[in-house]
């Protein structure tokens, strides 16, 4: 990757706007994947008012509000560290779907300032990286997916399946603190081996993303029709690269055409690829 490259690519995509063959906004979303800078850098900071820098000694939080604040468990470089965290709506309540070297919680968040947990699950290895993606099915059922890709003290590090049905969505009625709603099962969560796969997980279309940051592992895509069984497809690997991150956009215009456009980040190798998923 050089900066002749990066400037070939402005242009391209530049042409492409310019022809109506692109929107601007995937233009500059491809841009921003591959570190090009804004392609239409058009809006100004309005920096009336604006008095620079904080003082060092400044101890606020500016126009931040912190609304709320938990920590489940206690953390350290040792023994736990929280490396993930991901959103669900389950009819009128909110939570947050926490992931760390331990494993995942669970925590209402439907009051922002008075979050509380309401389940705890152990999950082995994910000493560093572990993450969690939600899919929704035809019938708002929501599901979450937590992966791990290290080995921590020789224990597998595999693919979880969570129904979140068992979660209130009752806005009168939540949870009780830590009540582990979601039992072990068919019908709750449960444990897909899979094992090292999820340095990061994406869910879109339809589909589950594990992405290995292993040069030879690579991004792994799985099925989502049986929502609780994930069928395993087919991998992007072997190329030297790694995959730390991927993500799929739908409806994309490309050339005239409303494309499906699956976005694989190659980690060490520095390379953003983008394949045609329309036809998967």
């Amino acid at each position: 990757e050089t900066e002749d490259s990066k400037n070939a690519l402005r242009v391209y995509l530049r042409a492409e706007v310019t022809a109506s063959n692109m929107e601007e906004d995937t233009a500059e979303m491809i841009a921003s994947i591959a570190s090009l800078g804004a392609l239409y850098p058009t809006e100004q900071l309005d920096l009336v008012g604006f008095a620079g820098p904080a003082e060092k000694s400044y101890a606020g939080n500016g126009n931040l509000v912190r609304l709320g604040r938990i920590q489940p468990r206690g953390t350290n470089m040792n023994n736990n560290i929280y490396v993930g965290v991901w959103g669900a709506n389950i009819g009128s309540r909110e939570y947050a779907l926490l992931t760390s070297s331990h494993g995942l919680e669970i925590i209402d968040v439907t009051d922002p300032r008075s979050p509380f947990k309401v389940q705890d699950i152990e999950m082995s290895g994910g000493y560093l990286w572990r993450d969690v993606a939600t899919h929704t099915d035809a019938s708002g059922k929501v599901y979450a997916y937590v992966a791990a890709q290290d080995v921590d003290n020789g224990k597998a590090s595999n693919l979880f399946v969570l129904d979140l049905s068992r979660l209130s969505g009752d806005i009168n009625s939540p949870n009780a603190v830590n009540s582990n709603p979601i039992p072990s099962g068919a019908n709750g969560y449960k444990d897909l081996g899979n094992s090292g796969f999820g340095h990061t997980v994406n869910v879109g279309g339809g589909f589950l993303f594990l992405n290995v940051a292993n040069m030879n592992r690579g991004c792994r895509v799985y099925d989502l029709s049986n929502p609780m069984e994930p069928t395993f497809i087919f991998k992007h690997s072997g190329n030297g690269r790694e995959c730390h991150d991927s993500s799929l956009h739908e409806n994309v215009n490309v050339n005239g055409q409303l494309k499906t456009l699956w976005i694989v980040s190659e980690g060490t190798g520095m390379i953003e690829s983008i394949f045609d998923f329309s036809d998967v």
